[in-house]
């Protein structure tokens, strides 16, 4: 089975029973089946064999077989197998490693991120969590300032007038610096908006 849902109580005799707490599990290398999901990677799953290395496929795990890819060994982001808690993650050198989309995407409202700033206090350039090689596109272009916000002037307005959430608060991210500490990221814009390549890296 693709998933599969547990249900569980706590009984003692002579005690009222627990609350039914209730858990959802999917199967590792299946991405949920959703309408309108057009690309879900994740570090433990379509890294072939470049665990522990540099990266130059990233298979996408949606239904949309969007994979990523880098043809210049010195823009491939590196593979951490046990880069926090216990878990992988991509290491991007925030200077000119990036991924490209097999196909580009027009039509980005939501995405989710699980993800760190990096950057060094020295750095006062823009980073880019999304980017778009076509028309010069800077939809979710970050702050210029060193440990900068999370969007910048040149942001999309889809994006800064969207909401923005950092581990589940709503945030502003126009005025929100970027955390330095593993983050979920996620945003909701208020128009399409365009990426071509996870790039993560500074302008």
């Amino acid at each position: 089975a693709d998933s599969a849902t547990v249900r569980a109580v706590t009984l003692r005799f002579g005690f009222t029973p627990s609350p039914v707490s209730t858990s959802s599990f999917v199967r590792a290398d299946r991405a949920p089946s959703k309408d309108g999901l057009r690309l879900w990677v994740r570090a433990d799953s379509g890294i072939g064999a470049s665990s522990g290395s540099y990266l130059s496929v990233w298979t996408d795990q949606s239904e949309a077989h969007n994979d990523l890819n880098q043809s210049s060994g010195s823009r491939l982001p590196r593979h951490v197998p046990d880069a926090a808690n216990g878990l992988p993650a991509l290491r991007f050198d925030g200077t000119s490693d990036f991924l490209s989309f097999t196909t580009r995407l027009t039509t980005v409202r939501s995405v989710f991120f699980v993800l760190r700033d990096a950057s060094s206090l020295s750095d006062a350039s823009a980073h880019y969590v999304l980017g778009d090689a076509a028309g010069g596109a800077t939809h979710f272009q970050s702050g210029l300032t060193a440990n900068g916000t999370w969007w910048g002037g040149s942001a999309s307005p889809s994006v800064t007038g969207g909401q923005t959430w950092l581990n589940g608060v709503p945030i502003d991210g126009l005025t929100t610096a970027r955390s330095k500490d593993l983050s979920v990221l996620s945003v909701v814009t208020t128009g399409n908006t365009t990426a071509y390549v996870l790039r993560i890296y500074r302008g």
